[in-house]
């Protein structure tokens, strides 16, 4: 699990240890040259105030990444022991560390491992974690428990909140802690809660929350997940061009009102947006010659399955390496 590595930070350390010129120096300033070449021709300064705001914003990420590991291995009942998902420090020029290259702590890893660290702690999951709005999602809960909790019933109260606060789920369990000499042993994590709902609300960040209402301090409890809604989504007016054959990609266009022309017209007049799925429907050679005629004269071509740039098995060619050349 790795971040970005913050070259401009790096390089005001290398100066200001008057070390700029060494050889870790003058790699480090050639790779914030070359960020900075990408920074100008993707025009992210529309994205970020600054080259520092875009590497913060990956070290945070990192943090959430490391989190959303340990979520899976702690509740794992087959894995007890002490691990980890990354290095703690920066090493081999890339950013899997808990510290940068200067021993300084990277953004939100302290309340990740503060997280991590708890012994009574939730373990939650949501999936999938990008819906629609009215779309049934699981959501599961497991505790982990290294013997922090005594034997007894402890009241949880599970919810899901909307972007507004409100909230669209709410149910009360009671959570039985066993005794520590049952045979066999109890594990360390168990799954208590598992149901599928439908999430009915407003488009926005959702939360997934699990709280102890009596005796227990847990860490965790807290994940979220993202609502879409059609009717919210931007109305596409041009027409599409399937290049394949799909027809499941292209009743979903038909059932949402999109204009769609299942093949290429014998003559370019304009800008195409042209989407390849599915098995093409003449010579593949043909068809790729064709794309890139037609991506040179201006279309935007998205393939929606790497699939498509491979032949059948038994061929041994696919478009790219019988076209070396071809812009794909």
């Amino acid at each position: 699990v790795c971040g970005g590595q913050d070259y401009p930070r790096y390089m005001r350390h290398y100066e200001q240890m008057g070390q700029e010129n060494s050889a870790e120096g003058r790699l480090f300033q050639q790779k914030l040259d070359e960020f900075m070449d990408h920074w100008q021709r993707f025009r992210l300064d529309e994205c970020w105030t600054q080259p520092e705001d875009y590497f913060a914003q990956s070290e945070r990420t990192h943090a959430r990444l490391v989190l959303n590991d340990y979520n899976a291995w702690l509740a794992n009942p087959n894995i007890v022991g002490s691990f980890d998902s990354t290095q703690i420090v920066d090493a081999w020029y890339h950013g899997a560390g808990l510290t940068n290259y200067f021993r300084e702590l990277k953004p939100g890893m302290a309340d990740t491992f503060t997280d991590i660290m708890s012994p009574v702690r939730w373990c939650l999951f949501v999936n999938p974690v990008n819906v629609y709005r009215g779309t049934l999602v699981r959501f599961e809960a497991s505790l982990l428990n290294l013997d922090k909790l005594k034997p007894g019933r402890y009241p949880v109260r599970f919810q899901v909140a909307a972007p507004d606060a409100t909230r669209v789920f709410e149910k009360a369990v009671q959570v039985e802690i066993p005794m520590r000499d049952t045979k066999p042993e109890p594990p360390f994590v168990r799954e208590v809660f598992s149901e599928d709902v439908s999430i009915d609300g407003p488009s926005g960040k959702y939360r997934f929350l699990a709280t102890f209402e009596h005796g227990a301090a847990a860490g965790g409890g807290d994940v979220e997940f993202y609502v879409g809604d059609v009717a919210e989504m931007p109305r596409l007016k041009h027409e599409v061009v399937l290049c394949g054959h799909d027809p499941e990609l292209a009743a979903w266009f038909a059932a949402r009102g999109i204009r769609i022309n299942n093949g290429f017209a014998p003559e370019q007049r304009k800008r195409e947006l042209i989407l390849v799925s599915g098995v093409p429907s003449t010579d593949r050679l043909v068809v790729f010659t064709d794309l890139a005629r037609r991506m040179a004269r201006g279309s935007a071509v998205v393939f929606l399955s790497a699939d498509v740039l491979i032949d059948p098995p038994g061929n041994g060619q696919s478009p790219v390496s019988t076209r070396g050349g071809l812009p794909l």
